[in-house]
C-alpha cells in the first residue's frame, strides 16, 4: 500500500515538473509576443496611413487614417476655478499631494483631476482622444500648507519643437485617435514615416524592458516555488521510503 502511495507521489512530482516547464515556456512566449506584436503592428499602421502635404480637411480622406504635420494651436485656455489657475495647454493634470516623512521625504497623491482644453492643427479640430496623447513636459507646483501642495503637469509648447506630427482618423473636421495605435499618435517635430518609426521604437524599449523583467520575475518565482515544493515532496518520499524499508525488515525478521 505504501509502495503505491510513493509511486503516486512520484507521478505527481513528475506532473508538477512538466507543468512548471510549461509555465516557463508560456511566460517566455507571452513576453516576446507582447514586445514583437506591438512593434510589427505599429509599423503596419504607419505604412497604411495617408500622409497629407497640408493639414487640411478633405472629403476624400473621410474615415481614413492620415498623418498631418504643423503647429498645434490652442482654441481654449484651461482654467482651474478651484484654485484660480490657468494654463495655455491642450490638457492639464492636477495632483493634490501630501508630504510623507520617513527615511526619505516623499509626496503621496491624494487626488488627481484631468482637464481637457481645445486645440487644432491646420483645419483639423483635435479630438479629446488625440489631445490626451500629447505628452506633458512641464509642471507647476503651488504650496497649500506646510505638508500639502498642488502639482500641475501640462504641455509647454515653448519647450522642444514648435511643430508636431499627428496620426489619426479623419471624422468630419476632427482628427480622432485610431484604437490600433497603442503608443500614442503624437510625434515631436515634422516627422516622416521613418522618423515616426524611430520615435516609436524608442518608446518600445520600455515595452522590451517590461517584457524581460516580467519573464525574469516569473522565472525566479517559478523556480523558487518549484525548489520548495520539490524539496518537501522529496523529503516526504524519503521518509516513506525509510518507513517502508523498516517495515520490510521488520517483517523479514518477525514474520506473522
Amino acid at each position: 500500500m505504501k509502495y503505491n502511495s510513493m509511486k503516486n507521489k512520484k507521478i505527481h512530482l513528475l506532473t508538477f515538473n512538466i507543468c512548471m516547464i510549461f509555465f516557463f515556456v508560456t511566460v517566455a512566449f507571452m513576453s516576446v509576443t507582447y514586445y514583437r506584436y506591438g512593434t510589427v503592428e505599429y509599423e503596419d499602421v504607419l505604412k497604411s496611413a495617408t500622409v497629407l502635404t497640408r493639414p487640411e480637411v478633405s472629403p476624400e480622406n473621410e474615415g481614413k487614417l492620415i498623418i498631418i504635420k504643423g503647429r498645434i494651436k490652442l482654441t481654449k485656455i484651461i482654467r482651474d476655478k478651484d484654485y484660480n489657475e490657468k494654463f495655455k495647454s491642450p490638457s492639464v493634470t492636477r495632483c493634490i499631494e501630501r508630504e510623507h516623512r520617513g527615511k526619505t521625504t516623499t509626496w503621496e497623491i491624494e487626488s488627481k483631476t484631468e482637464f481637457i482644453g481645445g486645440a487644432k492643427l491646420g483645419s483639423f479640430v483635435l479630438d479629446e482622444s488625440v489631445i490626451k496623447d500629447i505628452p506633458h513636459n512641464d509642471e507647476r507646483i503651488i504650496k497649500l500648507q506646510s505638508d500639502q501642495r498642488l502639482r500641475y503637469e501640462y504641455t509647454n509648447f515653448s519647450k522642444g519643437s514648435a511643430n508636431s506630427t499627428l496620426i489619426g482618423i479623419q471624422k468630419g473636421h476632427a482628427l480622432v485617435r485610431d484604437n490600433r495605435i497603442k503608443l500614442g499618435c503624437f510625434f515631436e517635430g515634422k516627422c516622416n514615416v521613418q522618423q515616426m518609426k524611430a520615435q516609436s521604437e524608442e518608446n518600445y524599449k520600455y515595452r522590451r524592458i517590461f517584457a524581460i523583467a516580467f519573464f525574469v520575475l516569473g522565472l525566479i518565482n517559478g523556480l523558487a516555488f518549484w525548489a520548495i515544493f520539490r524539496s518537501l515532496i522529496s523529503k516526504r518520499i524519503d521518509e516513506e521510503n525509510d518507513s517502508y524499508l523498516e517495515e520490510q525488515n521488520y517483517r523479514q525478521y518477525y514474520p506473522d
